[in-house]
């Protein structure tokens, strides 16, 4: 008798999901938007403007500014998925119920692969199907889960989300195939530059394991990711800009800025492990790494001023005060009510009790629970600060 594995549960109820959630729609065209948002439809019109003859470089949009639009941030990967999804859809449907279908298809596959991948690192970790199974059911019930994988939304968060799992796949699971990283750690920059936090604190960790043990693997390994990330990075700058826009840079979008600061990383990880023969003792390896963290932060600041705040360095002030200040992701946690804040109490309490559980082997370097630690931690802050990291959050603590 063949066995039926808890992700073939899974995947039946999320297309039981899928199929009343397309059932309703086609009884109630008009309600497509109550399944998604505002960036679905604008992201469903850029995908259509594509498909129909419009410009590969044209990211303007009638959002805002009127009469004259703006430019989004949004970089084409997940144009081309939506794309490839619609393809069966069109033998028997016009385009644009195929890519209404496609949009409502995303979001369950999406969500499908973060459990695989949910139940591939918890293995790491305990040989108990119990035990994975809460780990997976943690996550489903994540509020931040349910927010950002409603079924027809299509947004780029829960791919990060699907890439944030597979690093942490590849990092945990025997041994590190850093060029892999590096890939993924690229494709998630050229999809958002706001994937660079995750970058950073995977250097942060592979830094810190270094620290902790002084094998040059590791610092062998972070450069090996950042020499591939950058590669990436050149790829998505010549597939999303225009020649004269290659010496360009922007805070909010793919660009040189990105890629220098991911060299810059190289450099400094380089020098590293160049002297990490003649540094012995842990404190001399804490002290070299914090200098060379700095340094490099030092230099990047200087060229990119606005490099600490992320997309925003780019939005105009004006815009900042009238126009995010009414986004719901962008508000620290404490804006969203009395419900949200006891969420966050909950992952407060897991992170403490996980923390009191690993007490022991913290004490060594291990490298698999530094990862989640480290990730789990920074997270929770940012998340603090941000509501739109929730996505992130949300598969760490479940881990």
């Amino acid at each position: 008798m063949t066995r039926v594995t808890p992700l073939t549960w899974f995947a039946l109820v999320l297309a039981i999901l899928t199929v009343c959630k397309l059932a309703a729609w086609l009884m109630a065209p008009e309600t497509l938007y109550d399944y998604g948002n505002v960036d679905t439809w604008l992201r469903l019109e850029i995908i259509s403007d594509l498909y129909h003859g419009g410009g590969w470089y044209d990211h303007w949009i009638a959002r805002t500014n009127a009469p004259y639009g703006i430019e989004t941030p949004w970089t084409r990967p997940l144009d081309v998925l939506m794309l490839a999804l619609t393809l069966p859809f069109l033998l028997f449907l016009p385009f644009d119920q195929a890519l209404t279908f496609a949009a409502f298809l995303l979001n369950p596959l999406v969500l499908l692969g973060c459990l695989a991948l949910v139940l591939r690192i918890t293995r790491c970790f305990s040989d108990q199907m119990s035990v994975r199974l809460f780990a997976a059911g943690v996550f489903l019930i994540y509020p931040m889960t349910i927010g950002a994988f409603r079924i027809g939304v299509v947004d780029h968060h829960t791919l990060l989300c699907l890439l944030l799992l597979a690093l942490v796949w590849l990092a945990t699971s025997g041994e590190m195939r850093s060029r892999w990283m590096g890939v993924l750690a690229g494709l998630g920059i050229w999809i958002s530059v706001e994937f660079q936090v995750v970058v950073a604190l995977l250097l942060v960790w592979l830094a810190w394991i270094w620290i902790l043990s002084g094998e040059r693997r590791w610092l062998k390994g972070a450069v090996h990711m950042l020499m591939t990330a950058s590669a990436v990075v050149v790829l998505a700058i010549l597939l999303e800009r225009l020649p004269v826009q290659y010496p360009v840079f922007f805070y909010d979008s793919v660009s040189v800025m990105q890629l220098m600061t991911l060299i810059a990383a190289l450099v400094g990880f380089i020098g590293l492990k160049i002297a990490s023969p003649r540094i012995v003792e842990m404190p001399q390896r804490l002290l070299m790494a914090g200098l060379t963290g700095l340094g490099v932060l030092a230099i990047l600041s200087f060229f990119f001023p606005g490099i600490l705040q992320g997309p925003l360095a780019g939005v105009d002030p004006t815009m900042k005060e009238i126009f995010l200040s009414g986004i719901q992701e962008m508000q620290p946690a404490y804006h969203h009510g009395v419900d949200f804040a006891l969420a966050l109490v909950v992952m407060v309490v897991l992170a403490g009790c996980g923390l009191w559980c690993l007490r022991q082997q913290m004490g060594r370097s291990d490298a698999q629970l530094w990862l989640l630690l480290i990730l789990t931690l920074a997270f929770l802050v940012l998340t603090l600060a941000a509501v739109r990291f929730g996505s992130y959050l949300a598969p760490l603590q479940a881990l």
